[in-house]
């Protein structure tokens, strides 16, 4: 017969951490990705490689995206925004466009002229989707 030891206080299970959005200038960063078929890419404006991010499932965000060389905002760099409905009026003009808050890490890029709210980072990840109607601005 098992003896039930006294006074062990039972641990209780981790709640899972919640991932914070990343600011910068204390307002929410947010990526913008075009419909692609049944991707969701970076839109490639100008002339920028598309990548095919890799989407949040439920609370799990994405993997990381990264690139390498100097970060540079129109040049290298894993573009964000703090204003998402400028972005889209100004690049995409395309409403079905998916907008994502996003985790960065690393290395950044501020535009000097920042009507768009454009930030370049060396590392960045989807957290998760955000309803247009939900947009600032």
């Amino acid at each position: 017969m098992a003896t039930k030891k006294r006074g062990v206080a039972k641990k209780k299970p981790a709640t899972p951490r919640r991932i914070r959005c990343s600011t910068y200038g204390g307002k929410k960063l947010y990526k913008v990705l075009e419909r692609v078929g049944y991707d969701e890419v970076s839109p490639g404006v100008g002339g920028a490689k598309q990548i095919d991010w890799s989407l949040p499932r439920g609370k799990r965000p994405g993997a990381w995206q990264t690139v390498e060389g100097p970060i540079k905002i129109c040049d290298n760099g894993l573009h964000v925004t703090t204003k998402p409905k400028e972005f889209i009026n100004y690049w995409l003009f395309d409403w079905n466009s998916r907008v994502y808050e996003v985790q960065v890490k690393g290395d950044h890029h501020v535009a000097a002229c920042d009507s768009e709210g454009k930030v370049a980072y060396r590392s960045v990840r989807l957290l998760r989707r955000v309803p247009l109607d939900e947009l600032p601005g």
